[in-house]
């Protein structure tokens, strides 16, 4: 079988550190896979790793696959579909030179299978290792590990190349500029003593993992949050802790948590904006696996910084973002899972007045207010603010562009964000979206029809969804939806409007009831009194009452079914007759053909409803009751023009 060539020398290149890890591609069959399973103590979900050889058809060296690349390996003899296997030929797109054990393994980051498994090794390659040189086996046999000579160099030290922006080691310190923030020390903090970060050779953050103990990283804070306390669960301990977003100059992001001493020491020194070089010397657990439920920081690894960590500040701070964003359309959060971390940016469309709830543990009462964003995917979603972004937030500001990093997405009452300690948030940020948002907001004059995503748990008002219009132009949702959201669980009223149809009126019970009929006045309690009857609100005798609807009526849609309650004003319009005709025919025997000719003529007609649910208490048995608060008849060509709006949305 014929076969690309091998990258002469390229062996000897890596384990030299003599090129950057994307300058060179280096062509190199692998020799040996063996699978690395990880201990006991290992994180949960940790996934195993896969050692290689790799050759150049000269020499042979150690290699370990990147986790994320595990996918490529195959172990069974299955290639198809571009399996990494014993004897195949791969390149190599990008890498990393790290000691391990002392011995310099080469990270393989990306790769690409150039051919299927050859069966046979290419050349008598040895090992590069710098004793004890063996030929490698053919055949992809096991490769024994050559004795070897400790190194002289020191336990960690990264190529320069991989380090565009820092200084190297014999490189005078980069001379700063500008004042130094208020707060920020202007000297290392931490560690044994004094010591100067600037000489030292600056580690990209995106090649961090768990084989490395000590490195420098030059990083600009883009996120703080509040010190907060913390327990164990198993009662083992508990302190305080605080963390810290970090970005470098590759646009390399990470998070940092710093516990009880050293978060202490640390809080203050850390600025958001502000770039500091971190040198981490070694200790257990500095780099562990990230908690992803809890972040959305594009690395699958974080730092712990403890007492023996070095930090100083850096006042050259050219070449580092101040904030990197990874934004989710709002449409797609639809299909976002619960709890998920993600970034949206969006105009904000509605902003409700500051309330507060009562937490459950402490009792303490906490601020909140909700707000709500809408993109150019035509949806909207509801973002729960609280504590002091809830009450430093200006409802006052019509309109703007808000970017959001770090929110939690929540499927309570429909899809929902929530802020949380690490989000942080930009009005107007000087981002290419806010400019896109600002246009096609305005070019609409602010009328953008949308569809929500959200739909109950909001503290009142209108719930946001489909503005199609009808029934006093409220957010269209079905009545399936209203259900399964539970619209008016809170306690504050929930209303929407829905196309339905009336499929039964309820015959029994109170219909109606008599009312006074003095003006601004039509109280129900009246009583009979001599020469009339009186009313027990306005105290005024009147000769007889006037009666008026209360009805309860099932109304359906291709979703559920809902019973609700009517006054006397939607009951006039859906019966077709005023409640003294009504309740005439009912209480007469002999017009019962014409009662149920007006319970016949009611059924089975469509109406576009405003409704409104609200949580209800009743010995001690809580319910959500429904009540139609409007009515009309369905308009059929605004109806269609809707629909073809909707369908345009998704782009058919």
């Amino acid at each position: 079988m014929s076969h690309p060539p091998l990258t002469a020398g390229a062996v000897a290149t890596l384990f030299r550190n003599e090129h950057p890890s994307t300058s060179l591609k280096p062509v190199l069959q692998v020799l040996e896979i063996k699978r690395i399973q990880v201990n006991n103590s290992a994180p949960a979900g940790q996934p195993d790793r896969f050692r290689l050889v790799i050759s150049d058809g000269q020499h042979y060296q150690q290699g370990m696959l990147a986790t994320q690349l595990n996918h490529m390996v195959s172990l069974d003899g299955n290639v198809e579909g571009g399996k990494v296997a014993t004897t195949c030929i791969i390149r190599v797109h990008e890498y990393n030179i790290n000691l391990l054990s002392n011995r310099k393994i080469a990270f393989l980051l990306n790769v690409e299978v150039l051919t299927p498994p050859l069966g046979h090794t290419i050349g008598t390659p040895v090992n590069i290792e710098p004793t004890g040189a063996q030929p490698a086996p053919s055949g992809g046999g096991p490769v024994a590990p050559a004795p070897h000579a400790p190194y002289s160099a020191s336990p960690y030290n990264p190529p320069a190349a991989f380090t565009p922006h820092s200084a190297s080691a014999s490189a005078p310190a980069p001379a700063p500029y500008g004042n130094p923030p208020r707060g920020v020390p202007t000297r290392s903090v931490g560690g044994a003593g004094d010591e100067d970060l600037s000489h030292h050779t600056v580690y990209p953050i995106k090649n961090i993992n768990q084989f490395q103990n000590k490195f420098t990283i030059k990083a600009r804070v883009t996120n703080k949050s509040a010190m907060r306390a913390w327990n164990s669960k198993q009662g083992k301990g508990s302190g305080e802790l605080f963390n810290v977003d970090l970005l470098d100059g590759e646009g390399g992001e990470i998070r940092a948590t710093m516990f009880n001493e050293a978060a202490k020491r640390f809080y203050e020194v850390f600025q958001v904006g502000q770039v500091y070089f971190i040198k981490i010397n070694g200790g257990p657990g500095n780099v562990k696996t990230a908690q992803r439920k809890f972040s959305n920081i594009q690395n699958e690894y974080e730092l712990t910084l403890d007492q023996n960590t070095v930090i100083q500040p850096c006042f050259d701070d050219a070449g580092i973002a101040t904030v990197q964003y990874h934004f989710t359309v709002i449409g797609e959060l639809r299909y976002a899972n619960k709890d998920a971390m993600v970034d949206v940016v969006g105009i904000v469309s509605n902003s409700q007045a500051l309330g507060s709830i009562t937490a459950r543990n402490s009792g303490q009462q906490i601020s909140r207010r909700n707000i709500t964003l809408i993109d150019t995917s035509g949806c909207s979603i509801d973002m729960t603010l609280w504590s002091e972004r809830a009450e430093q937030w200006d409802e006052h500001i019509q309109n703007p562009v808000l970017a959001v990093r770090g929110v939690k997405v929540s499927d309570y009452g429909g899809k929902t964000l929530s802020s949380v300690g690490s989000t942080s948030m930009e009005l107007n940020p000087n981002i290419p979206e806010t400019t896109i948002l600002r246009q096609w907001f305005d070019s609409q004059h602010g009328n953008v029809p949308h569809m929500s995503l959200s739909g109950a748990g909001r503290a009142g008002g209108d719930q946001g969804g489909n503005q199609m219009g009808g029934a006093g132009d409220a957010a269209r949702h079905t009545l399936g939806e209203a259900k399964d959201r539970h619209f008016g669980v809170t306690g504050a009223p929930s209303t929407w409007s829905s196309k339905a149809t009336v499929v039964r009126v309820k015959r029994e019970g109170m219909l109606y009831y008599d009312a006074c009929t003095t003006p601004d006045c039509k109280f129900k309690k009246v009583v009979p009194a001599s020469g009339g009857f009186s009313c027990e609100k306005c105290h005024m005798t009147i000769e007889r009452p006037h009666r008026r609807y209360t009805l309860n009526i099932c109304i359906s849609d291709n979703s559920n079914d809902m019973w609700a309650t009517c006054f006397n004003e939607v009951g006039l319009i859906i019966m077709g007759v005023d409640a003294e005709t009504f309740a005439h025919a009912k209480e007469n025997d002999e017009l019962a053909s014409q009662f149920e000719a007006i319970i016949a003529e009611a059924t089975f007609k469509s109406w576009n409803f405003r409704i409104r649910a609200k949580e209800d208490e009743y010995l001690g048995d809580k319910r959500v009751k429904y009540a139609v608060v409007h009515v009309e008849p369905i308009n059929f060509v605004q109806e269609s023009r809707n629909l073809l709006a909707e369908i345009k949305k998704y782009g058919v």
